[in-house]
């Protein structure tokens, strides 16, 4: 039986990883001495309302070595199983690192990591398509290349609403950060090769809206589209119908 592993950045909606037979293994969100499993003592939600009003900035470790150990365990319990772990750029965490570690402990060609080269809906795209792979009774083989080839084909385009939480994580410095606010200039990042980069600046939500637009016409087609928020659904809501209308046919995962 072939297994599908992944980490909390996944940012899966709760019960959605469960339903689709994804095990997720939670990274560790610290709020000054303060400690969460990700997904399971804080979710998205509660994150976000504490953002605000936290004195230092918050910080995620990843999962330890052990913590893979205990899934793949439990895993692989039959002599052809075999596990599938995906995970958040190595370039962004220790993820890959804790996992690849861990598959050493088992026989080889029983663990398969890859780095997704993604965070948040680069890497809950790439793991939902391997599922659903898996799902549809896609060999061993035709699901790890399709997992490898995955990281090639996926693209993430952010717009932020502030400058506020790239200064407090050392991204751009305060005075910059000030000037943008009084311009009320709204950055736009893209996750490529597997770490950040700047994309532009826009003015608006607007202006950012039509601009990832725009950049989405330049690559399409697609298999597949996602939108995901930080606290803000209702721009979702605003979004996902106009992806639908320009790109019948095409899944949009919302």
């Amino acid at each position: 039986m072939i297994h599908v592993v992944t980490d909390s950045t996944a940012d899966f909606i709760p019960g959605e990883a469960t339903a689709l037979g994804i095990a997720v293994v939670p990274l560790t969100v610290r709020f000054g001495d303060e400690q969460f499993q990700d997904g399971i003592d804080m979710d998205a939600d509660t994150f976000y309302r504490r953002l605000p009003d936290a004195p230092v900035t918050p910080s995620t470790s990843q999962p330890s070595p052990q913590q893979f150990i205990d899934v793949y365990r439990e895993k692989l319990r039959e002599p052809g199983d075999i596990v599938i772990s995906m995970h958040i750029s190595g370039g962004l965490s220790g993820t890959v690192q804790s996992a690849t570690l861990a598959a050493k402990e088992f026989d080889a060609g029983r663990i398969h990591v890859v780095d997704t080269k993604m965070v948040s809906a680069g890497v809950g795209i790439q793991v939902s398509a391997v599922a659903a792979a898996v799902a549809g009774g896609m060999d061993a083989q035709g699901v790890i290349d399709l997992a490898n080839g995955l990281p090639a084909r996926t693209g993430l385009n952010i717009l932020l609403d502030t400058l506020v939480y790239l200064q407090r994580g050392g991204r751009i410095g305060r005075a910059q950060a000030i000037m943008g606010s009084l311009l009320s200039v709204k950055p736009m990042i893209t996750i490529r090769d597997g770490t950040v980069h700047p994309l532009a600046r826009v003015r608006s939500r607007k202006q950012g809206f039509e601009r990832l637009l725009s950049l989405l016409a330049a690559e399409a087609p697609f298999d597949k589209l996602a939108t995901y928020h930080s606290g803000a659904a209702e721009l979702v809501d605003d979004l996902a119908p106009q992806l639908r209308t320009a790109y019948p046919g095409t899944v949009v995962m919302t």
